[in-house]
C-alpha cells in the first residue's frame, strides 16, 4: 500500500520533532506514541512488558482524558481486562521478543463507539512500530528524577503517605492544615498517574524498576 505524500509529511514531522526533544528514551517513546494516536484516531495506547509469565508491567496513557501516565494499573483496570471490551477493529497490536525472557506489545486503542481502523490508519501506524525499534526497548520510567525535583513539604508528604499515614496525621506530623495536606497529595497523584494512596503505595516510587 502506497504513502501519500501528506501522511508522509506528518511522520516524517512526528520524527523530526522526536530526534529533537531533550531527554531521554521514555520521552521520545511517549513523543512518538502520542503522535500515532494523533494520526490514527486512538483514544490511548498502551505499553506492555511482561518479563516473565507471572510479571508483567504496564503503562497507559488515556490521551482522550489528557490524563498522565499510568504505571502498573490495578489489576481491575489492566489492559487484558480493557481488550476484553473491544473488538480487534479497534486494536492495532505491535509485538517484539527483547529476550529470552522479556515480551514488549505495544498498543493503540480506539474508541469502541466510533469505526474500526482503516486500512491506512494500519498500515501507516505499523509502519511505524516496526520500523522504530526502540519503541519497545525495555527502559522503564524510573521515579527517581521526579523524587528529586520535589519541593520539601511534597516529598515529606511522599514519605508520610508511604508510611500509611491518613490526611489528618500527616497534618498534625507536618504542623499544617488538612487542606493544604489535601492540595500535596493531589499534586503528587497526579505526578504519578494513581488516583489513592492505595495506588501510590503499590508503585512503591522508593523502589528501583527493573531494566
Amino acid at each position: 500500500m502506497d504513502i501519500e505524500e501528506a501522511d508522509m509529511r506528518v511522520i516524517v514531522r512526528l520524527l523530526g520533532e522526536t530526534a529533537a526533544l531533550p531527554g531521554g528514551l521514555m520521552k521520545k517513546k511517549v513523543h512518538v506514541l502520542d503522535g500515532l494516536c494523533d494520526l490514527a484516531g486512538s483514544m490511548e495506547w498502551i505499553w506492555m512488558l511482561s518479563y516473565s509469565a507471572s510479571q508483567t508491567r504496564f503503562l497507559r496513557r488515556k490521551l482522550a482524558e489528557n490524563l498522565p501516565l499510568q504505571l502498573d494499573l490495578p489489576e481491575a483496570d489492566s489492559p487484558t481486562k480493557l481488550l476484553e471490551t473491544l473488538p480487534p477493529s479497534h486494536v492495532i497490536a505491535s509485538l517484539r521478543t527483547l529476550d529470552s525472557t522479556t515480551e514488549s506489545k505495544i498498543l493503540l486503542l480506539r474508541n469502541p463507539s466510533e469505526s474500526g481502523y482503516s486500512r491506512r490508519e494500519i498500515h501507516l501506524t505499523n509502519l511505524v512500530l516496526d520500523e522504530i525499534p526502540w519503541l519497545h526497548w525495555s527502559e522503564w520510567p524510573n521515579p527517581q528524577p521526579l523524587l528529586d525535583s520535589l519541593p520539601p513539604r511534597q516529598r515529606l508528604t511522599m514519605d508520610l503517605l508511604l508510611l500509611g499515614l491518613g490526611r489528618k496525621a500527616i497534618a498534625t506530623q507536618m504542623r499544617i492544615s488538612e487542606g493544604t495536606v489535601s492540595g500535596y497529595m493531589r499534586e503528587l497523584y497526579q505526578q504519578y498517574g494513581v488516583n489513592s494512596q492505595a495506588e501510590l503505595m503499590r508503585i512503591r516510587p522508593y523502589q528501583s524498576t527493573p531494566n
